[in-house]
């Protein structure tokens, strides 16, 4: 009898030691996964931003290059603001010679792809993000915003996001509120 109880009490430690120590080594991968997600995320996100920057930079230079074209083309849409400067009017769709139409809608074009290219690297960079606040949850650091979400804005930057692949496929993407 006292070799049964004796047996029983082994077999009772060592399947404790055994969970214990599957324990630990589940909990050793989950740190290491953290830490993982923590580099990786860390390691792209710090491109991505540098990308982000250098669209943004492209962007207003661009910008910059289509109102010296709409100035160039009719200098009479200078008009003096209150603080002495000069600025360029924003309407001039009638007033450009036909031959600088394209030029302008060229750039015009870039614009808007610069503006696409920019805000799927934001995108990307919101998704980096968000691992690393997956991760501040499983560890329980994660503060949590309760706030209000404007639905519609929300609605408009998801159809804005797909447009491209809508208009590569055929697709007439169209929001309506009602």
């Amino acid at each position: 009898f006292a070799a049964v109880i004796f047996l029983c009490t082994c077999l009772f430690f060592s399947y404790d030691y055994l969970m214990k120590y599957a324990t630990r080594q589940q909990k050793e991968i989950l740190e290491m996964k953290r830490r993982f997600v923590r580099f990786i995320s860390h390691e792209i996100r710090t491109p991505m931003n540098v990308v982000c920057m250098g669209l943004d930079l492209l962007q207003t230079e661009l910008q910059d290059k289509l109102e010296k074209e709409k100035l160039h083309q009719n200098p009479l849409l200078l008009s003096p603001k209150e603080n002495g400067t000069v600025s360029a009017e924003q309407d001039t769709k009638n007033t450009e010679p036909e031959d600088n139409k394209e030029e302008g809608g060229e750039t015009s074009y870039w614009l808007s792809l610069i503006q696409e290219i920019l805000e799927n690297s934001h995108n990307a960079v919101s998704v980096l993000n968000d691992l690393l606040n997956y991760d501040k949850v499983e560890s329980g650091t994660f503060e949590l915003y309760i706030g209000k979400v404007d639905i519609l804005s929300s609605a408009r930057q998801t159809v804005r996001e797909f447009a491209i692949q809508a208009r590569n496929r055929n697709i007439d993407l169209v929001l309506r509120m009602e």
